[in-house]
């Protein structure tokens, strides 16, 4: 089987990419991430979750909100974000 057989499809599109681009040129993009961080960590607590992936991260808010709520010091917390570049940012919540 050659190599481009198996190469997987993009998850999102160019024209998604470079729209998701401008959209993260504006300042106030993405700060409603914030005001979810107090039940997302209800939610890792209740899980017991150690590990958070945040895919479509933007400019990383959820994940600095989070460590103010997280009471597991060993949860580690991973962004990514296609359309700022980021890529498997982590960071430990405490």
């Amino acid at each position: 089987m050659s190599q481009a057989a198996v190469r997987a499809a993009p998850l999102i599109t160019a024209e998604y990419l470079e729209m998701q681009r401008k959209l993260h040129e504006n300042p106030r993009y993405g700060v409603a991430s914030i005001t979810y961080a107090p039940l997302v960590a209800q939610v890792v607590e209740a899980c017991a979750a150690t590990e958070i992936l945040d895919y479509g991260a933007g400019k990383g808010r959820l994940g600095v909100a989070l460590r103010d709520h997280l009471r597991r010091p060993d949860s580690v917390f991973t962004a990514h974000d296609s359309a700022t570049g980021d890529r498997n940012a982590k960071t430990k919540a405490r």
